[in-house]
């Protein structure tokens, strides 16, 4: 049972780090459910106050539950990607990557005289700052790094052993590596599978091939691809008919699109490849619009992302928080591999040390065409490669029980 703290004229300010948009959205759940705590019970006699510092691109997650930014960053071209190759890099270099992190430090340095903890959501570079320039309590929530890709460094462990609260980690293989390492580390559930909203999404017919595109700029070439990988698909079914000389059932393909991409330019990139497009009017979630090709048919929803995912056999996506979320619900993914950031080789690598057999990554289109086909008729395999990417992922939750804990941390004045 959590017990509130006694009334004090202090006020306790809490400042989440986060690098990144999945980060943001995982920091932004947690804070909501913060949020939720404190205003509905005797805390909120207590004075405390939410801050956050995005360190990459604008932290719109942050915005939407009216939780101050103690910093405005502009978006840079890797959009937090700036390892995944030297091209982002110095792309990042020209727009001011280094007077972006100068003004973070200044920004912390003094924003950390006043902050009573810090939570750090990513990898270690908010962590890092944190250590130097605030050299307050720290919660460090590891969403990026885990056994699966490799081992803790030396210094890594040495910083987590030393300067932290506490760990929470995003496996329990990596809770129980880092324990035994003498750090304190709790696995909670993930944060990723917190945060799809449940729909009333159904689809009539199976089997399906859900698209994930991904909301970022890049989705609307992405949508391209995918929509070249379909004729792919189906020119590998009418050979495999042929050769077989049997009929197989007619794959339906739904895309589940951002409700922040442009629906004319999806329109425009969808006729461009020889589609015709029914858009419908109206907010997307009640009226999806079409795509025909022939005899081909694609469906796009708008805001039904759960939805879709369940109602797939399996996934096609980029990289990303989204194609995380689908190896959680027990899908298999195959990645497209686009021109962004999030989709450069170590990032590929990245994906596959961490996902494992439940991830594939589109390397030669008609063999992976062969590959999506084969799958489809082994539905045990699927269930199979579905259980182990829920396994790995872990289960819902973790939003909850993270809020939970450091409320119970400021409840016993452990700061």
């Amino acid at each position: 049972m959590l017990v509130p703290p006694v009334e004090s004229n202090k006020k306790s300010r809490v400042l989440f780090l986060s690098n990144g948009h999945g980060e943001d959205a995982i920091a932004a759940a947690i804070l909501k459910r913060m949020k939720k705590y404190y205003f509905s019970s005797p805390l909120k006699n207590q004075k405390i106050e939410f801050l956050a510092l995005p360190l990459v691109g604008k932290g719109d997650a942050y915005d939407k539950i009216g939780v101050r930014k103690v910093c405005q960053v502009k978006e840079l071209p890797s959009g937090g990607f700036v390892l995944q190759g030297l091209r982002f890099f110095f792309k990042d270099i020209w727009h001011g990557l280094l007077g972006i992190i100068w003004q973070q430090i200044k920004v912390l340095k003094t924003a950390g005289k006043e902050i009573s903890l810090v939570v750090s959501v990513g990898d270690f570079y908010p962590f890092i700052l944190a250590i130097f320039f605030i050299r307050k309590p720290i919660i460090y929530i590891g969403t990026a790094i885990s056994v699966y890709m490799r081992k803790f460094y030396f210094l890594e462990r040495f910083f987590l052993k030393y300067f932290t609260k506490v760990a929470i980690c995003r496996d329990e293989s990596t809770a129980e590596y880092l324990s035994n390492c003498g750090i304190n580390a709790l696995f909670l559930g993930n944060p990723m599978m917190d945060e799809m909203e449940e729909d009333n999404f159904t689809f009539p017919f199976s089997p399906v091939i859900g698209f994930l595109p991904s909301s970022r700029p890049d989705a609307y070439e992405n949508i391209m691809n995918m929509l070249r990988f379909i004729q792919t698909l189906e020119n590998c079914k009418e050979k495999q008919e042929n050769l077989k000389e049997e009929k197989r059932g007619d794959i339906h393909y739904v895309f589940s699109i951002s409700e922040f991409l442009d629906a004319s330019k999806i329109k425009k990139i969808v006729e461009d490849e020889g589609w015709r497009m029914d858009v419908r009017q109206g907010k997307g979630k009640e009226k999806p619009s079409v795509g025909k090709k022939n005899k081909l048919k694609a469906t796009f929803v708008y805001g039904y992302f759960k939805g879709v995912i369940n109602a797939s056999s399996l996934v096609i996506g980029t990289t990303g928080t989204g194609c995380e979320q689908a190896v959680g619900l027990g899908k298999v993914v195959f990645i497209l591999p686009g021109k962004g950031p999030h989709t450069s080789k170590p990032r590929l690598r990245f994906h596959k040390k961490l996902l494992g057999k439940a991830i594939r990554i589109i390397d030669k289109q008609e063999c992976a065409g062969k590959e999506v086909l084969t799958l489809l008729k082994d539905r045990e395999k699927l269930s199979l490669l579905g259980k182990i990417g829920e396994k790995t992922m872990g289960p819902p939750g973790g939003c909850k029980k993270i809020a939970r804990l450091i409320y119970q941390l400021i409840s016993n004045h452990e700061l």
